[in-house]
């Protein structure tokens, strides 16, 4: 794939340089984040409304973390950031016109066509939410080479359980592979969508309801449901895809709740959907 033009590289680059911003510096985040909304606005892919949910959004978030509240309206605030940003990952928000980066391409013969977005809209919202998690979550750039290897073997044992699975219900069958613009799609995939997906599933909703529920094996409990709330997001890929997601954000959720760092199942994560991008069927095979 090419950019279109150097405003769209532009575009790219300072999203990715948001997302990680948090981890070297609070600062570097507003920076880029700001440079974002400045292009994304320019360039028509976000209009007022969309700037306006995110200023609600992230209100919701300084309250709920800023503020002793009663129980009550930590309650209603919790459920409306998890709806809210929810429907920012399903791009039910209205005011943003996400950049289609790539639009269907075939990987292989049998394979479904490939559309890859530019999603601003889920990248603004987790952004927010991982900046209002700096308050309980450390972010170090040390974190990612603590993380790296549980989060390698975490990701591991995701594949071992998850592609076999995927193979005998012919959901994908083997098929080595490096696209052109497989490093686009590692920086998209690792920055954009497994850190966003990472820091609300595992960092909001599984965290909260840990502590939400005060009775023995709360943990085990806030990580099925944040699991089947993972799974349930991926609803457009169909039953099979749907059932994958869930075991593997049981996975996930387990190498968050074992190291209580969100890197090590950001890195689990990616190792899963990297193998599968290169050496599976991307994004499923075609049905028969």
């Amino acid at each position: 794939m090419s950019f279109p033009t150097p405003l769209y590289f532009a575009l790219f680059i300072s999203t990715l340089l948001a997302l990680i911003g948090p981890w070297i510096h609070r600062y570097a985040a507003t920076l880029f984040s700001t440079i974002v909304l400045g292009l994304a606005y320019y360039m028509g892919h976000i209009n007022l409304l969309g700037v306006l949910a995110l200023i609600v959004i992230g209100s919701f978030h300084f309250v709920y973390f800023n503020f002793d509240a009663p129980k009550f309206i930590r309650v209603v605030l919790g459920l409306l950031i998890t709806i809210g940003t929810f429907a920012f990952f399903q791009h039910k928000m209205p005011g943003f016109h996400n950049w289609r980066m790539i639009e269907g391409l075939r990987l292989s013969s049998d394979s479904i066509p490939l559309t890859m977005y530019l999603n601003l809209d889920k990248s603004l919202s987790a952004l927010l939410l991982l900046l209002a998690l700096a308050q309980s979550q450390v972010y170090s750039l040390k974190n990612w080479g603590k993380s790296f290897f549980p989060g390698l073997a975490f990701g591991i044992i995701a594949s071992l359980v998850l592609l076999p699975i995927a193979l005998l219900t012919h959901y994908v069958q083997i098929d080595f592979k490096v696209p052109t613009f497989w490093i686009v799609w590692v920086l998209n995939n690792l920055l954009l969508v497994c850190i966003a997906e990472e820091v609300f599933f595992r960092g909001f909703v599984q965290t909260e309801l840990t502590k939400a529920f005060s009775f023995k094996g709360s943990s085990i409990i806030a990580l099925i449901v944040s699991a089947l709330f993972f799974g349930a997001g991926y609803h457009q890929g169909g039953p099979v895809f749907m059932i994958l997601s869930t075991i593997a954000g049981l996975v996930y959720g387990a190498a968050y709740m074992k190291t209580r760092r969100l890197e090590t199942s950001i890195i689990a994560h990616f190792v899963l959907n990297a193998i599968h991008f290169f050496t599976f069927s991307y994004p499923a095979l075609t049905p028969q």
